[in-house]
């Protein structure tokens, strides 16, 4: 049993081959990871972690005039957000996100042909001002976000994964992040975790960069809802009918 959705550190085939039954949690923590993705959007559209920094560093004390606003401020409403994995937490992201006027292009998978309301995957990563993304972590989509696709998105985009680190090339983004190849990115999930001191999105010079601990997910209402979860799928498979079965 996983204690997760993701299944990337399960090798499922080999289970297979040996009648090893794998099952996962599901939609557990969907309105904890769209808090915390909308918070990392929210807070690189308005710059809040560096502001912080200046008022700590006494910059706003120094400042001749009441307010400090010298780096820019954006609101959502009125921007694209692109939503890369249309499952149950691209559509909680997506929700929520109108709600702040916020324009949803949801993004088919990469070269395939476009179904219902998705649009190409090119179009939305070259328009979207925010890019969030919620797939899962799989040959197709591994590496998804490297260089190439970086220089296609806007140069003041942001991009947000909260899903799993092997989506982003980690040394493209540190490198486009410097260079200016786009605006910021929210990162809540990395190769290794926890990461070692060295890993490339740690370092103090890049800019426009917020790194979580990978804590997206941990609520205490969805941490109560994963053990609850848990206890029904191993009760599930200890009746001889597993729940949530992926393997």
């Amino acid at each position: 049993m996983v204690a997760a959705t993701g299944t990337n550190n399960v090798d499922l085939e080999a289970a297979g081959e040996r009648g090893i039954t794998v099952c996962n949690a599901r939609d557990y923590a969907t309105e904890s990871v769209t808090q915390h993705t909308l918070n990392l959007a929210l807070n690189l559209l308005s710059g809040q972690p560096w502001y912080r920094e200046r008022v700590q560093a006494g910059d706003w004390s120094a400042q001749p005039q009441f307010s400090l606003f010298d780096r820019a401020i954006r609101e959502a409403s009125g921007l694209s957000l692109g939503i890369v994995g249309y499952g149950v937490l691209g559509r909680s992201v997506a929700r929520r996100a109108r709600a702040l006027g916020m324009n949803v292009l949801v993004a088919e998978h990469r070269g395939r042909p476009p179904r219902g309301d998705h649009l190409p995957f090119e179009d939305v990563v070259a328009h979207a001002d925010v890019i969030s993304i919620h797939c899962p972590l799989n040959d197709e989509t591994r590496d998804l976000f490297d260089r190439p696709v970086l220089e296609t998105m806007k140069r003041d985009a942001i991009l947000i994964n909260t899903a799993r680190g092997g989506i982003v090339n980690e040394l493209d983004l540190a490198a486009c992040l410097r260079e200016g190849v786009i605006g910021g990115a929210g990162i809540d999930v990395l190769t290794a975790e926890p990461p070692p001191p060295d890993h490339p999105l740690l370092a103090p010079d890049i800019p426009n960069l917020i790194v979580t601990p990978h804590n997206a997910w941990a609520s205490h209402k969805a941490r109560q809802a994963l053990v609850d979860q848990l206890v029904q799928v191993l009760r599930a498979y200890l009746r001889g009918r597993p729940m949530n079965r992926v393997a």
